[in-house]
C-alpha cells in the first residue's frame, strides 16, 4: 500500500507527462519546450519521486517499485535522447518517426506511473 506522500508524488509525475504528451502533439512542436518539460520531469522524479523511502512495503511490493523507478528512470533518460534527436532531424520523414518514438515513450511513462499508483487500490497481501 502506497502512502499518501508516494501517491502524490506520482500523480504529479504524471500530470508531467501529460503535460509533455499535449507538448508532443500536433505540427507547432516546440523542440525547446518539449526539452525544458522533460529535464523538469527528470529533475522531479530524481528529486521527488526516487529520495522517497519504499520501506514499510512488503518485499514484493518493495521490489516491484523498485524496478518500476529504475525504469521510469532509464525510459525519461531515453526520452531526453529522442529529444534530441528530434530537434537534429532535417527530414520530414525522420521527424516523423521521432515524434512517434516520443509518442510511445511518453506512453510507456505513464503508464508505469498508473502502475504504480493502482498499487494503492490492492489491499495488502
Amino acid at each position: 500500500m502506497l502512502s499518501n506522500d508516494r501517491q502524490q508524488r506520482y500523480r504529479e509525475l504524471r500530470e508531467q507527462l501529460e503535460e509533455l504528451r499535449h507538448q508532443g502533439e500536433g505540427d507547432s512542436l516546440e523542440i525547446a519546450t518539449l526539452k525544458t518539460g522533460v529535464d523538469r520531469a527528470q529533475q522531479f522524479l530524481q528529486s521527488q519521486v526516487l529520495p522517497v523511502s519504499i520501506s514499510g512495503l512488503n518485499s514484493a511490493e518493495e521490489s516491484r517499485t523498485q524496478s518500476y523507478h529504475t525504469e521510469l528512470h532509464k525510459q525519461l533518460r531515453l526520452l531526453a535522447t529522442d529529444v534530441l534527436f528530434l530537434g537534429s532531424a532535417r527530414q520530414a520523414s525522420t521527424r516523423q518517426q521521432r515524434q512517434a518514438q516520443i509518442r510511445d515513450r511518453l506512453t510507456t511513462l505513464l503508464r508505469y506511473c498508473d502502475i504504480l499508483l493502482e498499487e494503492d487500490s490492492r489491499p495488502a497481501e
